[in-house]
């Protein structure tokens, strides 16, 4: 068995955007009603289609992205323990760097 941990890149004390905080609360929603196929759909209308022809994805690789959500999301739950650390809000530390840092905020077209 394998031994991990994970870490997120996000920025503590970042504060997401409206539209991302609808976005999660809509998909909160939908997992907790056990809707996986809609939360595979909304997750490619957010992340894929979004701002897009709809002839700009073919309807092959659509499927697919759909398929590949529903099956991860159908997948068993791990048995191993999560334990979650407390974030700090880094992001009144950016004031500290003292190096050239390219940092990108970027919002959907």
């Amino acid at each position: 068995m394998f031994k991990f941990s994970a870490t997120s890149p996000a920025l503590g004390g970042w504060k997401d955007s409206y539209f991302l905080q609808g976005y999660e609360k809509e998909e909160d929603q939908m997992l907790q009603q056990g809707k996986l196929e809609a939360v595979a759909q909304l997750n490619y209308e957010t992340w894929i289609s979004r701002g897009r022809e709809l002839e700009a994805v073919q309807s092959h690789v659509k499927q697919l992205i759909l398929d590949m959500q529903v099956k991860t999301l159908k997948k068993p739950a791990s048995d191993e323990t999560v334990v979650e650390v407390k974030s700090t809000a880094t992001i009144s530390r950016l004031k500290n760097i003292h190096v050239p840092v390219l940092i990108l905020i970027g919002e959907g077209a």
